[in-house]
């Protein structure tokens, strides 16, 4: 028993075996999570409420409940685990979208002037 690995040790692999499909745990999201907040709270910092409005309403609501409510369906249990890691990344995909439109609208009205 001393040759197993870290991850064969952990608490919740010897008690809940089953609980996380191995796909949900190579889907972590977090750093385009965070991403997709920074870019909301942008838009929100600048007065574009209805924009970082919309974009905190994709992840949980847009995206989210239709990968609920489909993803099952087809995977079972995992299509839940599935769901939410995939809501992210539309979600991020989303704020990066948003936000690269917005610099584009606004280099076009300000442009840079080199000296």
């Amino acid at each position: 028993e001393a040759d197993k690995s870290a991850d064969d040790r952990s608490f919740f692999k010897e008690h809940f075996p089953n609980l996380l499909p191995k796909r949900y745990l190579r889907c972590n999201l977090y750093g385009r999570t965070g991403a997709q907040i920074v870019i909301g709270n942008f838009f929100q910092s600048i007065g574009k409420a209805k924009i970082s409005i919309f974009l905190s309403l994709t992840r949980q609501l847009l995206y989210l409940l239709p990968c609920l409510l489909l993803f099952p369906n087809w995977w079972g249990l995992e299509g839940i685990w599935i769901s939410m890691p995939v809501s992210d990344a539309l979600a991020f995909i989303t704020a990066v979208v948003s936000l690269m439109i917005y610099i584009k609208k606004v280099s076009k009205q300000h442009p840079v002037v080199a000296e």
